[in-house]
């Protein structure tokens, strides 16, 4: 069967992008007359620590430590009080999920979503989906084009490169991701019917305030590098990274910079997590999530990252792996660097781990522990 087509909001765990981006274009924005600041370049492993030989994450600037304190000033009870119920949400979470296996993840058929007239409106949604789809943030559509249509684009991206030997990849012994974003197939890809239906069809999933200065029927595409993975490598594998921003998350100039003023992540600052509403665009328009011009940053709001599936794949061969947690996810990966383990996820395991009795919230913050536990980019 020809690999799903896979879409996953910014914030879940996610594998590398291959062909397109959901991204929601702004009404109107204002165009910056000075010229931007470009970044270096490089390939894949310049963009993530894993990929790094022998490079470590940066230590943060003491600026960091008061920036802790400034986030949850006055909510320091009601953030020690919500980390509680968050541990116990995440070890029910994860005991479901061991269960559910691969199941965790909805599936559709484009079929159904074309049925549907592509329509970004919500009540087009299949009930069942949608309802998983806005609790995992994540989910497979299968059969977005033909499997021979697929493979076609896929031997015409191979022709391509041999064309065109210059083109960077990575690793250079065994090259399995170019640095490669307007070959023919790709722009195929982007620009095929089907995949701008269902780039639509998903976009339906959020919502904004009605004078939100944002289009939800209208997709673009984010043009990126392309994958060609050899069943069972084991020299191109990603560690567990988050895209769309660093540290730019606790950033007051960063995800700070909410559509109203109050960021995006206001709830969880408030130690009210359950309240947090992962598929507000309206209140993301104003994030800036490349302060610092990272190699992989990037300054678009995305609201789903894509993959287009051009060949069979096997369990272990390479297939994108996700954390189907998004709220729960979120919520950790923000508020883990205010609390301390008292013994380490090897020493204990999950479950232990997540107990409430393993973790102290800090006494006094430290820019060591702010570092958060993804690829510093």
């Amino acid at each position: 069967m020809l690999r799903p087509y896979l879409i996953n909001p910014s914030l879940t765990h996610n594998s590398l992008r291959r062909s397109s981006h959901l991204l929601s274009l702004p009404k109107s924005r204002t165009v910056a007359t000075g010229a931007p600041a470009q970044k270096r370049a490089g390939d894949i492993s310049d963009a993530f620590v894993s990929l790094s030989r022998g490079a470590s994450p940066i230590a943060l600037e003491p600026r960091f430590a008061q920036l802790k304190k400034r986030l949850i000033s006055s909510h320091e009870a009601a953030i020690a009080a919500a980390w509680p119920r968050l541990l116990s949400h995440l070890r029910e979470q994860i005991e479901k999920l061991r269960d559910l296996g691969s199941k965790s993840v909805p599936e559709i058929s484009f079929s159904e979503i074309a049925a549907a007239g592509a329509s970004s409106s919500s009540n087009h949604h299949n009930p069942s989906f949608a309802a998983s789809y806005k609790e995992r943030g994540v989910c497979v559509v299968r059969g977005v084009l033909g499997e021979q249509e697929a493979l076609g684009l896929k031997a015409a991206v191979r022709d391509y490169i041999r064309k065109n030997p210059h083109t960077k990849a990575f690793p250079a012994s065994n090259p399995q991701v170019w640095e490669l974003y307007w070959s023919p197939s790709q722009l195929r890809a982007r620009s095929h019917p089907n995949f701008l239906s269902t780039q639509r069809y998903l976009m339906g999933f959020w919502h904004a305030d009605d004078h939100a200065p944002v289009s939800m029927d209208h997709p673009i595409s984010y043009a990126d590098r392309l994958r060609l993975r050899q069943p069972g490598d084991t020299q191109f594998a990603l560690g567990p990274h988050i895209d769309g921003g660093s540290v730019e998350r606790w950033e007051e100039g960063g995800y700070g910079l909410g559509g109203d003023g109050r960021g995006v992540y206001s709830d969880i600052w408030r130690g009210e997590w359950e309240k947090y509403d992962p598929w507000d665009a309206g209140v993301r328009l104003g994030v800036i999530s490349d302060l610092y011009q990272g190699v992989g940053a990037c300054s678009m709001f995305r609201m789903a990252q894509g993959w287009l599936s051009m060949s069979n794949v096997s369990a272990g061969e390479g297939h994108l792996k996700v954390n189907p947690m998004l709220k729960g996810a979120t919520a950790y990966v923000l508020m883990r660097p205010f609390f301390e383990a008292k013994r380490t996820l090897e020493q204990l395991g999950a479950h232990d781990y997540l107990s409430l009795e393993n973790w102290k919230m800090e006494s006094d913050t430290t820019v060591n522990s702010f570092y958060p536990t993804t690829d510093h980019r």
